[in-house]
């Protein structure tokens, strides 16, 4: 396959923005969800839940999901829609988070009635296979993916369907049992995923999007390209798929054991230098893989091109060669045995269809897609029989036009697919050979009876032909639809298998990673960790030990010089967590939009308080350098106080500061919880400081702020006079303001003249202080 033709495909579906609609009811006290992924043109639900008096889930499933729209009952109490604003509000508030602003949609109480979605669920065509030809087979179908106990989560399902239908217009028209634009329900499991607030995704690194300076690029696929990122440095996803599923799983990081284990024997197994030619090979097959469920959606549309089958045919083909390299492999990875599983022999039976229902070649030949019938030797007799019809109308054509000019007619002709038109200028004359039709201008349109004849028999072939494409599209519609389950899980498990042969192939360049080890107690334990976007040679390591039981440590307080690397530090800790629920961080240097520094840190604090659990990880670099150092120590002893007496709700806390006030004033509580942490620095012969990165048990008292001066290249003046004007702060000296040569002089000339002045002599007092006054104005 042409990379040219993977290229177009995948460059008209990335140039398509993708939409998440959710759609949100709460009754009862209880909260039903589902969102609508357009990408994948499946709805994902969330099952009635408890909610809490301050809609915590709510918040939860806006912070995962991301949507770009949350739908919800014109009937929804004031209470809740309130908190739906704040909540989106809360979400928009940062210029540079990843999020789009998320718009609030009322859709009238009609279509969340229960009754109403389960006769809607049941009229989808597109989510049943054709063996579920009647209701209650539906019905026992869909009751094995979704129960219909769940009033809520159905109500709201209800609310979405419209904004889908609206939204996300179905591309064909022909084939509605293949066209829909749902082709799946699945569940979705909230506890499967760690909460990232969005502030944190641009504050770690994770996403660092660079808009491109040409404006030639504006609104385009290639406008956004990440820059010094977790995101750019995972991404070695060879397929557009993989690349997708990539983003999905740094957008919601998994804090499932069972899942992330999975993903690790993967990663383990290809890092054996044994695999590692399965490893190259299978990165080479993943390349021309699409998302074949989203291609399927627009393959019978008019104005599709071949390129899309041809894609889709490769890509099922690449599929099965994957399955059949990985079968010996099944019982090394329950992932590989999935994939081999769930990848049934109905795939080449699938494949097999397509192919014998179209022909590629002669399809990309002619530029239209050629249906074929292996089983009916009359569809191409009938092609045949009209490329014969077609040749014949031409040269009935042509002798006509050449008597007619022989004649000394002014004529001409035109020739389209099956049919053919003299054209005549000037007056009509009576012929018995000549169908006149209309005229235009001074043009007349006729035929001749041969030519007549020709073409109704070439539109009665026409006919013949298209109806027999037409039962053909029909039956490989048809085989698709019952497949399309099949689809979604294929294209799921490469783009998964992609994700991880990328993070092996990380895993191998670097050759210093280390499977972690997962615990349930809530331990975090890192021996010797580094950032991943730092290099390996370049880099100190250091250690992390956190641990939530009460008698250990779980609040560290890290102080040190100016740039000794406590902000690297912190977001090492991060990208190296161990599983947590939650992740807040203070730490964004970027400016935000309509507030200041010290609001945007008093936001994002708020958050951490508020939504932290036992289970969490707080990371707060700098708190309360916005404002008066005594307002920010104080705030910042207090949430230190805070965590400290959570008890079981003290979350996993690394906070860097210079406010050394907190531990040499004692304003935070003695508790075994809490532990101080410095950067080791040493001074070399010469007296220089030197910085080591090296994290240690410990309290620094100072912040060294002109060694860093100095090594910025502030002038050697500036940072000596500051360093005098503390010293007269620290020991409470009378500051002097300093004067400039001129200045000096001008003073050595004033003692000089008080020095002779004659006190005994008023003229000469006088000509003195008129002579100071005029030195003072």
């Amino acid at each position: 396959m042409l990379q040219d033709d993977y290229s177009s495909v995948t460059s008209d579906l990335d140039t398509h923005t993708d939409q998440i609609y959710l759609s949100v009811v709460f009754a009862h006290n209880k909260l039903g969800a589902a969102f609508y992924d357009s990408s994948s043109a499946i709805i994902y639900f969330i099952p009635d839940v408890e909610e809490t008096s301050r809609f915590d889930i709510t918040q939860q499933i806006l912070t995962d999901i991301q949507p770009s729209m949350v739908i919800c009952s014109a009937k929804t109490s004031d209470e809740y829609y309130k908190a739906l604003n704040d909540h989106l509000n809360i979400q928009t508030i940062d210029e540079n988070q990843t999020t789009t602003n998320a718009k609030l949609q009322l859709v009238p109480q009609a279509y969340f009635h229960k009754d109403t979605v389960e006769r809607t669920i049941l009229t989808l065509k597109s989510l049943y296979p054709l063996s579920c030809d009647t209701d209650e087979k539906k019905r026992t179908y869909i009751s094995a993916k979704m129960p219909f106990n769940i009033p809520n989560t159905l109500s709201a399902i209800g609310g979405l369907l419209p904004v889908i239908e609206e939204r996300c217009p179905v591309l064909s028209y022909e084939f509605d049992f293949l066209a829909g634009n749902i082709l799946a329900l699945r569940p979705y499991d909230l506890n499967a995923f760690m909460i990232v607030h969005p502030f944190t995704f641009r504050a770690l690194e994770i996403f660092n999007p660079t808009v491109h300076p040409s404006i030639y690029k504006a609104n385009t696929a290639n406008n956004v390209r990440e820059v010094n990122s977790l995101f750019a440095f995972l991404k070695r996803c060879v397929s557009s798929v993989g690349s997708r599923k990539l983003r999905s799983w740094c957008l919601k990081p998994c804090r499932s054991p069972d899942v992330l284990e999975r993903r690790y024997d993967v990663i383990e197994f290809f890092l054996n230098p044994n695999q590692h030619e399965l490893m190259r090979m299978l990165r080479e097959q993943l390349k021309p893989i699409v998302n074949i469920p989203a291609l399927l959606r627009k393959v019978f549309d008019q104005n599709t091109k071949i390129t899309i089958w041809k894609q889709i045919i490769e890509s099922l083909r690449t599929i099965l060669r994957i399955r059949m390299a990985l079968v010996s492999f099944r019982m090394n990875t329950s992932f590989f045995n999935d994939l081999c599983t769930k990848l049934t022999d109905d795939l080449p039976k699938l494949l097999n269809i397509i192919e014998t229902s179209i022909d590629l070649q002669r399809s990309v030949r002619d530029n239209r897609i050629v249906f074929i019938d292996p089983t009916d030797p009359d569809l191409e007799q009938l092609r045949q029989d009209l490329v014969q019809l077609n040749i014949k109308l031409r040269q009935q054509t042509e002798y006509a036009n050449n008597l007619l000019l022989h004649c000394g007619i002014d004529s001409n002709y035109a020739l389209t697919q099956d049919s053919a038109t003299l054209l005549i200028k000037g007056e009509k004359f009576d012929h018995d050979d000549l169908i006149w039709n209309d005229r235009q201008g001074q043009t007349w349109r006729c035929r001749t009876c041969e030519m007549n004849m020709t073409i109704q028999e070439a539109e009665e072939k026409r006919k013949q032909l298209l109806a027999k494409e037409f039962n053909i599209q029909r039956n490989l519609s048809l085989a698709l639809r019952d497949g399309m389950e099949l689809f979604v899980d294929a294209t799921e498990l490469c783009s998964q298998l992609d994700c991880l042969l990328s993070f092996a192939l990380i895993a191998y360049e670097q050759n210093n990673y280390t499977r972690p080890e997962l615990l349930e107690n809530n331990q975090i334990e890192i021996v010797d960790g580094r950032h991943p976007l730092l290099p390996a040679s370049t880099v100190v390591p250091n250690s992390y030990v956190s641990d939530a039981h009460p008698d250990k440590t779980n609040i560290h307080i890290l102080t040190g010089f100016n740039c000794s690397g406590k902000t690297i530090y912190i977001k090492q800790v991060c990208m190296s967590r161990g599983i947590v629920d939650e992740l807040y961080s203070s730490l964004d240097t970027h400016l935000t939009m309509g507030v200041s520094n010290f609001l945007r840190d008093l936001f994002e604090t708020s958050f951490a308080v508020a939504g932290a659990t036992g289970r969490s990880l707080v990371l707060i670099d700098e708190f309360g350098i916005g404002t008066n150092e005594i307002d920010g120590t104080s705030l910042l002893a207090s949430l230190i106080t805070i965590w400290s007496k959570a008890e079981q709700a003290c979350p996993h806390v690394v906070i860097a500061t210079h406010f050394h006030d907190l531990i040499q004033q004692r304003l935070i509580s003695t508790s075994s919880r809490i532990q101080c942490k410095t950067m080791e620095t040493m001074y070399d012969d010469d007296g220089k400081l030197v910085y080591l990165y090296r994290v240690i048990d410990g309290l620094c008292t100072r912040s060294q702020a002109f060694s860093a001066a100095l090594t910025a290249g502030l002038p050697e003046t500036v940072v000596h006079r500051a360093n005098e004007l503390l010293d007269k702060i620290e020991n409470n000296q009378i500051l002097h303001p300093i004067r400039n040569f001129d200045d000096m002089e001008e003073m050595a000339d004033l003692v000089q003249r008080a020095v002779q002045v004659n006190i005994n002599d008023n003229d000469h007092i006088t000509l003195f202080f008129q002579h100071l006054n005029h030195v003072i104005t």
